[in-house]
């Protein structure tokens, strides 16, 4: 990348501190920091706005990426929104809140919204490569957008089967059907496969140090809050669970093991 252009890298991220400070207002009112999950997707998009407005131009590659991401982030948003609403505060937060203890509305301020604002910036530098380069879809370019498309219709589903499953009352269950036969987090699959096809798209414009993208959501997802923080101690709450956990795949969709 031309060193010309890092400062149009850069003009997003004081826009995604500025919005996770709203959502730090938001949860001083609320007294739950679990806001900023809801805004997570708002972070990502508001970022592709901001690449947007520096990249102008009605053309295919454009469209599609824009329309990639607006799907992407508003399903994920009424997802969290819908799913969050009367419900109390993530466990994740809950024991965040008893470790800093003293002073944690001003440590949530930097380690929790001001981190979520870097860590979206990072995620976005595909986007920002995905909207430069040639106007006309290369090979690789389609086949990015079928990954991208296939991973929000795939954590679509799986949020769909899992919510089903949550309605019928099973909350001492294991979901062991659907998707959810062949991974123990599907949706977190079609996640992985969102930004894997975003860094693919930003390739043909010298994306390819935009790796940082996927490895980033990918470890988030597999370690930092995501598989490993919540099958912690699931066991304890759920016996069937540890079964679920010998014969089913934990990310990638596989066969169910005998």
């Amino acid at each position: 990348m031309p060193l010309t252009e890092i400062p149009q890298l850069f003009a997003a991220l004081p826009i995604l501190i500025g919005i996770s400070f709203v959502a730090w207002l938001i949860s001083l009112k609320t007294g739950k920091v679990s806001v900023i999950d809801t805004f997570w997707p708002l972070l990502v998009t508001a970022a592709l706005w901001v690449y947007l407005i520096q990249y102008p131009g009605e053309n295919q590659v454009n469209w599609i990426a824009v329309t990639l991401v607006c799907l992407w982030g508003g399903r994920l948003f009424l997802h969290i929104f819908l799913r969050a609403r009367g419900q109390c505060e993530d466990r994740r937060y809950t024991e965040l809140r008893s470790r800093w203890k003293s002073n944690f509305e001003m440590k949530s301020l930097v380690g929790i919204f001001g981190l979520q604002a870097f860590m979206a910036w990072i995620v976005s530098f595909s986007l920002f490569f995905a909207l430069r380069g040639e106007s006309e879809f290369s090979p690789l370019r389609w086949t990015a957008a079928g990954i991208w498309l296939f991973g929000i219709t795939f954590e679509t589903v799986a949020d769909v089967q899992l919510r089903a499953f949550q309605r019928a009352k099973n909350r001492n269950g294991v979901l062991d059907t659907g998707l959810w036969r062949y991974s123990r987090h599907p949706n977190y699959f079609g996640e992985c496969c969102v930004w894997w096809g975003a860094y693919l798209m930003a390739l043909p414009a010298d994306g390819w140090w935009s790796i940082a993208s996927p490895l980033l959501m990918t470890y988030c997802l597999l370690d930092f809050t995501g598989i490993r923080r919540m099958e912690f101690g699931v066991v304890q709450r759920r016996p069937d669970y540890d079964v679920y956990t010998q014969k089913t795949s934990r990310l990638i969709p596989l066969p169910p093991r005998k």
